[in-house]
């Protein structure tokens, strides 16, 4: 089960009417009816590969197709601020789905954890299993280490989190390469440019470097989400400026059932457990 905040009377009784409102038409459209408008996703770089299954996943069943734009978790807030017309926003965190629902820009009742992260480095060579010392040489001998600009990337603050929790930052700081988001960061590593990455579990799964085996490419990623002091909770919020509130609502639905989680746990992530309602 996704976790969602406790809904008041009030606002629950208007999501009601809005959904109703917008998914009433239970029949077939007419012969020449124009298409469903499509459903307009915001979503953090670090989802993008997941979100396109989810959406190719719910277009099928629903017939309504899903446009994805994907940046940085504080870039997407900032565009969602200034007007930028979405439906839903994916977050690679909590933070900013809950300033949005404070500022009154997201719906609060449909404000939703749909997945936990994990955070991985990603080697040259293979890691899997060393233990957190062995570990920490290995990235005090690195040249480079990508990880995501932590002023608008959550993935990027976690890796920090986690290097300064290992008392790491002091003799890496010179040796971090920022990207721009958590893809960006990723394709440093990809592509050469630095030796080590920082980031979401997902980005190791998606996509997969086709000149490797699944098995070798394992070899080269470390778990670090057990060494982080809190959880990495993403949530998504339908937008309070959405046309259509209810579709919107229809795909929070769809990624909570059985599907859609199953395509969450095989893109990497963890699976949301059982939280209490917020008070």
């Amino acid at each position: 089960m996704l976790h969602r905040c406790r809904q008041r009377p009030a606002v629950r009784l208007v999501i009601l009417i809005l959904t109703l409102l917008t998914t009433w038409p239970a029949l077939p459209a007419p012969a020449g009816a124009p298409p469903a408008a499509p459903l307009r996703l915001a979503v953090a770089s670090s989802v993008r590969a997941v979100a396109e299954q989810l959406a190719s996943a719910y277009t099928a069943m629903a017939g309504q197709p899903v446009t994805i734009s994907s940046g940085a978790s504080g870039v997407l807030y900032a565009q969602i601020r200034a007007g930028a017309p979405f439906d839903l926003f994916m977050a690679a965190d909590a933070d900013y789905p809950v300033a949005l629902a404070a500022a009154g820009l997201g719906l609060e009742p449909t404000l939703t954890t749909y997945a936990i992260g994990r955070l991985v480095v990603l080697c040259d060579s293979p890691c899997a299993g060393l233990d957190v010392e062995a570990m920490a040489r290995r990235l005090m001998a690195a040249r480079r280490i990508a990880i995501a600009n932590p002023e608008i990337a959550p993935y990027g603050r976690a890796a920090l989190d986690f290097l300064v929790g290992r008392g790491l930052i002091q003799g890496l700081r010179d040796r971090l390469v920022y990207g721009n988001n958590a893809a960006q960061a990723y394709q440093f590593y990809h592509t050469g440019h630095a030796d080590f990455a920082i980031v979401s579990g997902a980005q190791a799964v998606a996509p997969p470097d086709r000149s490797q085996d699944q098995q070798a490419q394992s070899q080269r990623v470390w778990e670090a989400t057990g060494y982080l002091d809190r959880p990495i909770m993403q949530q998504l919020v339908v937008l309070s400026s959405s046309p259509q509130p209810g579709s919107a609502t229809g795909f929070v639905d769809f990624v909570d059932s059985r599907q859609g989680r199953a395509i969450l746990s095989a893109a990497g992530y963890l699976p949301v457990a059982e939280m209490p309602e917020s008070p």
